[in-house]
């Protein structure tokens, strides 16, 4: 990415379900953020190091677990509850 202005960037988180009889539902959500110009520690996990989410200014790994849980969106597990309940 080097020279890139544009660093925006942003993980999808999936679930699936299957039932017994095949049939499949997947449910996904994003949490958006953007790559960093440099590394900021090279001890973190995968992309941890270099993204920061929306409204932070500290990457993944420099952030606490607090702050950690707070940014990621869980619109994929509502999906899922509403699905389950509904066919249950």
């Amino acid at each position: 990415m080097k020279g890139l202005k544009d660093r925006r960037a942003f993980f999808i988180d999936a679930l699936a379900y299957v039932d017994q009889k095949g049939n499949k539902k997947v449910f996904a959500s994003k949490t958006f953020g953007k790559i960093t110009t440099s590394l900021k520690n090279l001890d973190g996990w995968s992309v941890d190091t270099i993204f920061v989410p929306d409204g932070h200014k500290k990457t993944l790994f420099q952030m606490t677990e607090n702050e950690r849980k707070n940014i990621w969106n869980f619109e994929r597990w509502r999906q899922m509850t509403d699905y389950l309940n509904k066919i249950c």
